[in-house]
């Protein structure tokens, strides 16, 4: 199927909201099989095939989906050596958008969403797309932290407000590196990275949360 079929079988699946660049701000398995720590997003200006700059924040889409399986089923099954799909949401896919309107995944994420607390995993990278961007484009992106660090930033800032806690389960040093530049903190657990999303959270509220996400792990 060609780009521009797959773009219009799932046009009704993205969110429709307004494109931003990755935000600043405070995600397990927080993997990056696909691409190591420096999977290429933020800063500088590409240019496209007409000569043109253009920055990658208008280069680059990161929306919430609510079926992603047909769009990164494969990647996501091929990188993690499995049969399965995550079946729940939160859902976000990060797009390269090309000049002639063209839509191309090169990265997913996933979240479980248990009351006030989001379990990250499922952090994906799709390196055969990476490298078939134009090479300043693709420097641009490495320079500026990669696709995963806007990824896992964008999608942190549309999590839900209620959302008080994020958690990575993280046995890989390159994608702790990624981690802890996006928000990321080391806990008492081993592996076992949060976001704290509420500074005012007591001491022993944070401790009790620990031993709580501690004991679904892995996830």
């Amino acid at each position: 199927m060609d780009m521009v079929k797959l773009v219009r079988r799932f046009k009704n699946l993205l969110s429709g909201q307004e494109v931003r660049p990755a935000l600043d701000g405070p995600s397990d398995a927080c993997q990056t099989p696909d691409e190591t720590a420096v999977d290429p997003v933020e800063a500088g200006c590409v240019e496209n095939s007409s000569g043109e700059e253009s920055s990658p924040a208008e280069s680059l889409l990161v929306t919430e989906v609510s079926d992603a399986e047909p769009i990164v089923g494969d990647l996501f099954r091929r990188r993690f050596f499995t049969d399965s799909f995550p079946d729940t949401p939160c859902h976000y896919i990060a797009f390269i958008r090309y000049q002639d309107g063209t839509l191309r995944p090169v990265g997913y994420v996933h979240y479980t969403l248990k009351e006030q607390v989001a379990l990250c995993g499922g952090l994906v990278i799709d390196n055969r797309q990476f490298r078939r961007l134009p090479r300043q484009f693709r420097l641009a992106l490495h320079e500026s932290g990669g696709i995963a660090e806007a990824l896992l930033r964008e999608s942190f800032w549309r999590l839900p407000e209620n959302i008080t806690t994020i958690w990575g389960h993280v046995g890989d040093l390159q994608s702790e590196k990624v981690c802890l530049r996006v928000g990321f903190e080391r806990t008492r657990e081993k592996y076992l990275l949060v976001v704290w999303r509420r500074d005012n959270l007591p001491d022993d509220e944070r401790e009790r949360l620990i031993d709580h996400v501690a004991a679904m792990t892995p996830f």
